[in-house]
């Protein structure tokens, strides 16, 4: 089986070279996959840094690819459309994958001839021991794990960071959807084209024998801002299939406003009474149930207001969007 790696890369020259390493160090033979690597415009040392890789390992099939619009989505697609096999998966630049990754994802697919996507186990790798209270909230960095046998469903979810998926399927379903577009996620990225596969009732595998590790650093991301930021992200999402994905009209719009508006100034009230009370972890809890609700009332704002921000919610094929 031949696989096309993609890995989109952006403004991480500085531990880009452990993914890279991790997959041609995979017990698989070389000459069965390739790896594309995106720049999506990044403003470090990226592009000399892939260069540099791709000099010092003429044996493997690397290609280094500039995607100048930003955005992860675009940097998706530009790797599927440079693709030369049929079987895509994706990974990030911040990723370490285990040495059996790709023949795991392999095994999912030839054991079952009805999958069109495979997703693996995904940990997180800390540079440093992390606070107690951020371990509960690995999933929100992109951990995922569905227990220790191979599964096939037609409804569960994969995470972007290991996601394989055959190139004929992504191209029918209009690919991933939006992620985060400058300043504001304007859609539910892998997620989408999962709800995508979903509806279209197609067979997904997962296996937990193929680890992707994302890499986490302690004094960036387990922190109480980056985790907030996290469920601002989550919150935005609320909105974004309101209106893009279920069609629901502007004062539906407002009435979500005020009732997210609501939602969240009683989350805080429980955050603060919380902390008057020294108990951490739940006051955590309400304090990132805050940010969740109160960040859908701008962004809902946006949509009515910004004609320009709706036409991009309303693109259904992020393939070939311009």
């Amino acid at each position: 089986m031949y696989f096309s790696i993609i890995v989109p890369a952006y403004n991480r020259a500085h531990i880009l070279p452990i993914c890279l390493n991790s997959l041609i160090n995979q017990d698989y033979p070389k000459d069965c996959f390739e790896i594309i690597i995106v720049d999506n415009n990044s403003n470090d040392n990226t592009k000399e840094v892939v260069n540099k890789f791709i000099q010092n390992n003429q044996s493997f099939a690397i290609q280094l690819i500039i995607e100048k619009r930003q955005g992860l989505v675009f940097a998706r697609h530009t790797g599927a459309k440079a693709a030369k096999f049929e079987t895509l998966v994706y990974t990030d630049d911040d990723a370490s994958l285990s040495q059996n990754w790709l023949r795991a994802i392999a095994e999912v697919y030839e054991s079952n001839s009805k999958v069109v996507a495979v997703g693996t186990k995904i940990l997180i790798r800390w540079d440093s021991i992390p606070p107690d209270w951020v371990l509960k909230y690995e999933p929100l960095l992109g951990k995922l794990d569905y227990g220790n046998e191979i599964i096939y469903e037609k409804n569960i979810y994969i995470n972007g960071g290991s996601f394989s998926i055959k190139k004929e399927t992504l191209n029918s379903v209009g690919g991933f959807n939006p992620g985060q577009l400058g300043d504001w996620i304007i859609g539910d990225s892998e997620a989408g084209l999962c709800i995508k596969l979903h509806k279209k009732d197609y067979l997904i595998g997962w296996t937990p024998f193929g680890v992707m590790e994302h890499l986490q650093f302690v004094k960036k991301h387990a922190t109480i801002k980056d985790i907030a930021r996290r469920y601002i992200n989550n919150g935005r999402i609320v909105p974004y299939r309101l209106y893009a994905i279920e069609g629901m009209r502007y004062s539906d719009l407002l009435k979500n406003c005020f009732q997210s508006l609501n939602r969240s100034v009683k989350e805080l009230m429980k955050a603060i009474l919380y902390s008057i009370q020294k108990k951490q972890d739940k006051s955590l809890e309400h304090y990132f149930n805050y940010h969740f609700y109160f960040c859908q009332t701008p962004y809902s704002l946006k949509i009515i207001f910004s004609r320009r921000f709706r036409q991009s919610l309303l693109k259904k094929d992020w393939i070939h969007s311009k």
